[in-house]
């Protein structure tokens, strides 16, 4: 009877463990869908006021420094 309940045991944690790794990946895909999607759909203003989107060589580059000087504001 023992072996019985510490075989279920262990199916319970393998359920689980399988549970959260699905889910992880999965939340690290929509995760990633939503980034690529705001940086298509929103812009920035450059230096002569026009509106840029993220995504063009000189737009990425200013997001990667705008989120560099936030990472840097909240780990101070």
């Amino acid at each position: 009877m023992t072996s019985y309940i510490a075989i279920q045991m262990i199916s319970y944690l393998a359920l689980i463990a399988v549970a959260v790794y699905f889910s992880f990946r999965s939340g690290e895909k929509s995760g990633s869908m939503y980034m690529l999607e705001y940086l298509r759909t929103n812009h920035y203003k450059d230096s002569l006021g026009n509106k840029v989107p993220f995504l063009n060589d000189t737009g990425f580059n200013s997001f990667m420094t705008h989120m560099r000087q936030e990472k840097k504001k909240k780990d101070e």
